[in-house]
């Protein structure tokens, strides 16, 4: 009958473990995703600076008489685009 205890009180223990490690991994998993969450701002972010950066771009080669075909190969925005700036 001891036998029998000791095994349940490891088996308890063992239960107890494994819920410990699951919930560090559902902070891990949580963490992950909080960071992918930024680098998917940070991403954004970096996009809009580089779409800024093309659209002053446009806009002096444009005011300094560059052709719209040429202001379209450097910066890759579109016509439309480049005529309204």
């Amino acid at each position: 009958m001891a036998e029998m205890e000791i095994a349940l009180e490891e088996v308890k223990k063992e239960k107890e473990q494994v819920e410990k490690e699951k919930e560090q991994v559902e902070k891990e998993k949580e963490q992950v995703e909080k960071e992918k969450e930024q680098a998917e701002k940070e991403k954004e972010q970096a996009k809009e600076k580089e779409k800024q950066a093309m659209l002053k771009l446009a806009a002096k080669m444009k005011k300094y008489g560059e052709p719209i075909e040429e202001i379209i190969k450097e910066t890759g925005l579109s016509k439309e685009t480049i005529e309204k700036l």
